[in-house]
């Protein structure tokens, strides 16, 4: 879920209004604007007197604002309460609307606003952060006319692209720690990238496969787990980014392949360059580990799996309109193809290398794609029933220890809700298998440990 933020301005109409009408800065109806055109699923307002606020709700004019450390009266310069007093209200109204650790909050708002909030939020976006107001006027317009571009050239949703990133934001998603036995034997994978977006869903950054019959485990685990950049040239491009954004001398070291006996005899790494790629495999899987999530679409055929990574690479790619943003890692590659898609990828991209008819090839991948996903997605919900909503969320989660309320689980599984059962039998939370509740939990990687006063306990399982 996506959630956008405004801060409240100065401006306001002199009379009770909808708090969507009674902010009349430029700056606020600019950011409102642009907001809605991201088309997310929440819009609220930052407001140093009311705190959270929702655009239908109806406020009259006030006069506080945030400034230094509190939220201040400016009719009488007296202090309303401090700003973590203030923030500390913010987050547990926004709470009960959004998921702090899993959705994704854009902030269109000064530093003031967002700087307690942040501590808290897992998942964020300041485009505005340190511009002027001149320049936060600029880069809105200039947003406002690409969103709606955007907009226009999906035809709400008609792309290929589009349509790839909706049903594909849609699919179970892993994040690590993970269980790779969780994953399907063969497929075509397709990676995210935290602060990477697209129409408010996030970004395809990487896509790929294997050739080997039941390798797909093993490709995933070269890529994330496994410290051998010459085992996957995905580690290899995100360590050159790493190493070109540094100046580092150590690039030329890393870009050398070292799995023939012709290379290791010719350059005889000595223990200290041996170290140093060490450290750079570390610094690689650190942020692999932070900042990549993935789903699957489960193919058996070698030579599907090869055909749908080839149509995906191409459908996205090809939309221009689909790029990365500013502070994207791959804008530092040494690899000019990586730059300009926006992808982490260097083979596929090139549309003069389509080699079939491709209006016929694209309706049928299109649909066998479409379907193939559906049916990963059923079986995941044939797996865990209605209670496939806590699979997901749990899965997402990279803590040791989280407390859930029943009421906060119910809200997961609107418009299902928990049996009478979850509330008069401790039983009902057992760890068994055998019931679809408990898969939700053991296959995400957690046991329940405790339940009390309508709170369930789950723990990592080590």
């Amino acid at each position: 879920m996506t959630i956008v933020l405004i801060s409240c301005c100065k401006t306001k109409l002199n009379k009770k209004s909808t708090a969507e009408n009674l902010y009349q800065s430029e700056l606020f109806k600019k950011s409102l604007y642009y907001a809605k055109e991201l088309n997310p699923d929440g819009i609220y307002i930052l407001s140093a007197k009311h705190h959270l606020v929702s655009l239908d709700e109806e406020l009259g004019p006030y006069d506080v604002k945030l400034y230094g450390k509190f939220a201040v009266n400016l009719e009488t310069g007296e202090n309303v309460e401090s700003i973590e007093s203030w923030a500390k209200t913010v987050l547990a109204e926004l709470s009960m609307v959004s998921d702090l650790n899993k959705d994704k909050f854009i902030i269109l708002a000064g530093r003031t606003y967002y700087m307690e909030l942040i501590k808290k939020i897992k998942n964020y976006s300041l485009p505005l952060e340190g511009l002027t107001l001149g320049n936060c006027l600029q880069w809105l317009k200039m947003n406002i006319k690409k969103e709606r571009k955007n907009n226009n050239l999906s035809s709400k949703n008609s792309s290929l692209c589009f349509e790839i990133h909706k049903w594909a934001n849609e699919l179970p998603r892993f994040s690590y720690p993970f269980n790779f036995n969780d994953a399907p034997l063969n497929g075509v994978y397709l990676f995210f990238e935290k602060g990477e977006t697209f129409h408010s869903m996030d970004r395809i950054v990487r896509v790929g496969t294997h050739t080997g019959n039941g390798n797909l485990r093993m490709r995933l685990k070269e890529h994330l787990e496994n410290k051998n950049k010459d085992r996957s040239i995905f580690r290899k491009n995100i360590g050159r980014a790493m190493l070109n954004k540094k100046g580092s001398e150590l690039l030329y070291l890393w870009n050398i392949d070292m799995t023939t006996k012709a290379s290791r005899e010719k350059f005889k790494l000595d223990a200290f360059q041996k170290g140093e790629l060490d450290k750079i495999e570390e610094m690689v899987s650190k942020y692999m580990i932070e900042n990549f999530s993935f789903t699957v679409i489960p193919v058996d055929s070698k030579e599907e799996r090869l055909r749908y990574e080839e149509f995906i690479i191409k459908s996205i790619s090809s939309d221009k309109t689909c790029c990365s943003s500013e502070n994207w890692l791959g804008r530092f590659s040494p690899i000019e193809k990586i730059r300009n898609s926006g992808m982490w990828l260097v083979k596929g991209l090139d549309e003069a290398n389509f080699g079939y008819s491709k209006n016929s090839y694209s309706i049928e991948s299109r649909l066998m794609l479409r379907k193939r996903s559906s049916e990963y997605k059923s079986s995941c919900i044939n797996r865990y029933g209605k209670y496939a909503p806590i699979y997901y969320f749990l899965s997402e989660q990279k803590v040791n220890r989280i407390e859930m309320s029943f009421e906060k689980i119910n809200k997961l599984l609107s418009p299902n809700s928990l049996p009478e059962s979850a509330f008069k039998y401790r039983a009902w939370w057992g760890n068994s298998s055998k019931n679809y509740q408990a898969r939700c939990w053991l296959d995400a990687g957690f046991k329940v440990s405790d339940v009390f006063d309508k709170v369930v306990v789950l723990e990592a399982i080590r």
